[in-house]
């Protein structure tokens, strides 16, 4: 397998690592049950530190894709196409046709800094009875906390943890900024509740809208109330 590593990417190389391998594992490449090169041996062969691939393949375990055995290796748990997972597969691709937005994402980490979790991934914005996505207000009009809420929709191999920083951008610029609350992966996609900090747009400074509450600052009174099962957007899972 060829390891194309860009380290000059400002995505991590441990994610665009996991990326490489989850590739070849959906693409039928390596089948169930191939054991992956262990944490040194790959490190070895990318020229990277151990703790790099250590961290990409408890990315892919956490995606479900490997499974960890101490003492056994690493093993690639993905599972060949059924039924199901075909309709699912169908259902991914007619909500990709969907994916008029795009989402640049940080995750903090624990030296108060932030790393780029995608850039521009393309997306798409719900606006449901539960989640609404506002139009950016005109001029100096604030609009309360509440109303900045809105369902996400990505890939499924596209997951965010509570607390992730977002921006996402439509085509006529306009960027909406906040963090991730609740997300609801599926077999096609995966749904997040966005937490609207502020509306801006991508020619200079938030549009003269007024920012009614921190980054971080997160409520959880009215939080939009989405179930596995089937979301307020009327998706089955």
């Amino acid at each position: 397998m060829r390891y194309n590593i860009n380290p000059e990417s400002e995505i991590p190389i441990y994610r665009q690592l996991a990326d490489i391998i989850s590739a070849e594992i959906k693409s039928g490449a390596m089948p169930s049950g191939t054991k992956l090169p262990t944490v040194r041996e790959l490190a070895d062969e990318v020229q990277v530190a151990r703790g790099t691939v250590k961290r990409a393949y408890e990315e892919l375990h956490r995606n479900g894709e490997v499974e960890m055995t101490q003492g056994r290796g690493t093993f690639v748990k993905y599972i060949p196409e059924s039924g199901k997972s075909r309709k699912d597969s169908a259902m991914a691709a007619i909500l990709a046709r969907t994916y008029l937005h795009a989402v640049t994402a940080y995750r903090p980490t624990s030296e108060n800094g932030e790393e780029r979790l995608c850039e521009a991934a393309e997306c798409a914005l719900s606006r449901s009875a539960h989640t609404s996505a506002p139009t950016p207000p005109d001029g100096a009009q604030a609009l309360p906390e509440a109303l900045y809420r809105l369902s996400l929709f990505t890939r499924p191999e596209l997951v965010f943890r509570l607390g992730d920083r977002v921006e996402v951008t439509d085509e006529g610029g306009n960027v909406w900024h906040g963090r991730t609350s609740d997300s609801f992966r599926y077999p096609s996609h995966c749904v997040t509740v966005i937490e609207i900090s502020h509306v801006g747009t991508t020619t200079g400074a938030p549009g003269g809208t007024q920012q009614s509450g921190s980054d971080g600052e997160r409520t959880s009174s009215g939080m939009s109330e989405l179930s596995p099962q089937g979301g307020s957007e009327g998706y089955e899972a």
